[in-house]
């Protein structure tokens, strides 16, 4: 069964603290406890406005008091336009049906302005709460109360509502907060599998934590171009460590920090390889803090395919030609069938004797029987760019949560390194913690039981425990 959740007990201790304001008041005097305030209209309000964050909170607080009072204010103009014409409307229905039906009419027809003034006055979001509040002045049956206390009633209690709610989600119940940790997390495998979005819990709590003053940053093979899509609705505070410690990106600025090339002499001797070979390889290169992508003539349907799904990616040019000599390019890339991956990544290896080049090869997955090589500078690592980090910004201690192959250097440098269950047992074995749990979800968790641990020291690596 899942646990009660904090924002279940926060709701039911703002509806409680609403009713006992109530009973408070009935106790020093009942006759202002009746005329001024309603615990069911402070209780809704309470409950529709705590939400999973104070952000939300005050979003949707916003939202009910604005609502309540544009309603409030309309349903008393209304009522009191209809009994100019008909004194005390709801009683003289009582007798004649037809003044009942005028009456409903009139509420009914005066709704389409209502809307269409929240319409204008651009407050869409509460034209729900608006209606509400209109009709429970309007046709709620009000005991003889004129109907500006009435309406008094129910805006001040929304409003009261409103407060507690915002008290209460403001309160943190957790005050350990281990902003000393930085804790870097791979993305495909990790943060979602199969090239799915981000689950709303996941954009949710990391939001959450990073409002709060955790450390997170991700460390992916992906560009800008793709990486916006996969991290949409999370407001990273840190540099993301992007294309395999390649650059170093400020997502809110939209801005290369820092970019690590490869070496002029390495450029050359691949591009002539490259030319001898009659190969096309993609070359990347920030422009403007722009990344732009070169290619020569398109030679294969696999080549084709990648070019045909990205060339429209945002954060991206492609350009048809090689870049020019004063082009830093920090990637070259080429899409081949397996075996002459292989044997070119052999013969790049060989052309390199000093391993100043990091070549990596892996599957296409668009494309059954191709492969992917990708060269970059040796010093574009994603553990480089996390020790960058770490003096930068002063953090003590390093957390790394990975589920690919690719993440374990950067695994192995952590303090702490903590594996999804879904892993390879090659990712496993590098990881001080594995996961029991499969779904990405599990990963965010972890980093959220750790930044309010009390004791983080006893996070031990498992070659010390076995000591």
């Amino acid at each position: 069964m899942p646990k009660i959740g904090l924002r279940n007990i926060k709701t039911a201790l703002a509806i409680l603290i609403t009713l006992l304001f109530y009973l408070l008041i009935h106790i020093l005097n009942p006759e202002v406890a009746s005329l001024w305030y309603s615990p069911f209209f402070a209780g809704i309000a309470a409950a529709y406005s705590l939400q999973s964050d104070y952000t939300a909170s005050f979003r949707q607080a916003r939202i009910r008091s604005m609502g309540s009072v544009i309603g409030g204010i309309y349903g008393v103009f209304i009522v009191n336009m209809y009994e100019m014409v008909l004194h005390n409307p709801i009683e003289t229905s009582l007798i004649n049906s037809l003044n009942l039906l005028s009456f409903y009419l009139l509420v009914g027809i005066a709704v389409i302005p209502l809307i269409y003034s929240t319409v204008l006055m651009k407050q869409t979001m509460a034209t729900f709460v608006t209606v509400l509040t209109y009709l429970s002045i309007t046709v709620s049956i009000r005991n003889n109360l004129p109907i500006e206390y009435f309406a008094v009633n129910r805006i001040f209690s929304t409003i009261f509502g409103v407060i507690v709610a915002l008290l209460i989600n403001g309160i943190h119940f957790n005050h350990i907060k281990n902003k000393e940790i930085l804790f870097v997390t791979g993305l495909d495998g990790t943060l979602f599998i199969d090239n799915q979005e981000l689950s709303g819990y996941s954009k949710h709590k990391l939001n959450h934590l990073i409002r709060h003053g955790a450390n997170i940053t991700v460390a992916t093979t992906r560009t800008p171009s793709t990486l916006f899509q996969a991290l949409n609705g999370v407001s990273f505070t840190l540099p993301l460590i992007i294309m395999k410690g390649a650059a170093l990106y400020d997502m809110k600025n939209q801005e290369y920090l820092e970019t690590k090339p490869i070496m002029k002499e390495d450029r050359t001797i691949l591009e002539a390889y490259f030319e001898k070979e009659k190969k096309s390889a993609f070359a990347y290169s920030v422009m403007d803090d722009v990344l732009t992508v070169f290619n020569g003539p398109i030679k294969s349907l696999a080549e084709r395919y990648y070019y045909e799904q990205h060339k429209k990616d945002f954060y991206k040019n492609h350009i048809t030609g090689l870049p020019n000599k004063d082009c830093q390019v920090l990637l070259f890339m080429l899409i081949d069938i397996e075996e002459e991956i292989f044997r070119m990544a052999k013969e790049i290896r060989e052309l390199n004797p000093d391993h100043t080049l990091d070549i990596q090869v892996y599957p296409f997955e668009g494309m059954y029987g191709y492969y992917f090589m990708r060269i970059y500078d040796h010093e574009a690592k994603k553990y480089e760019s996390i020790k960058k980090l770490m003096d930068q910004y002063h953090f003590t201690k390093l957390v790394v949560l990975g589920s690919k192959v690719f993440d374990i250097p950067m695994m192995q440098s952590a303090d702490y390194a903590i594996a999804l269950g879904s892993s390879s047992d090659e990712v496993k074995n590098a990881a001080d913690l594995v996961l029991k749990d499969t779904n990405p979800d599990a990963i965010v968790a972890q980093i959220s039981r750790i930044f309010s641990m009390r004791h983080p020291e006893r996070l031990i690596k498992k070659s010390e425990q076995k000591e």
